[in-house]
């Protein structure tokens, strides 16, 4: 196994969502909270507050960059073919 999936830990949560006034989800229901939290997690952990992360000096120590845009290690011998690892 790679180094770097020795490293690899989760957090299992589970919570519940009450909407404040009706809202209407689409069927898959899971690409809007995914976007959600993503978009949540990244205003709470930037250091530099930019847009993209793209170019920001931090991105090897970002926890957003490490959880939405990891990049696949130079030399990997799989997922070579892609520019970032699968993301949740």
């Amino acid at each position: 196994m790679a180094d770097y999936l020795e490293q690899f830990s989760f957090l299992p949560l589970t919570f519940t969502l009450k909407a404040l006034t009706p809202i209407r989800l689409p069927a898959y229901k899971g690409s809007t909270f995914r976007g959600a939290f993503g978009a949540t997690f990244r205003r709470v952990v930037c250091v530099l507050k930019k847009g993209n992360c793209q170019g920001c000096l931090l991105k090897e120590r970002c926890p957003y960059s490490y959880v939405f845009e990891t990049p696949v290690p130079e030399g990997a011998s799989k997922m070579r073919k892609y520019p970032y690892a699968p993301h949740p």
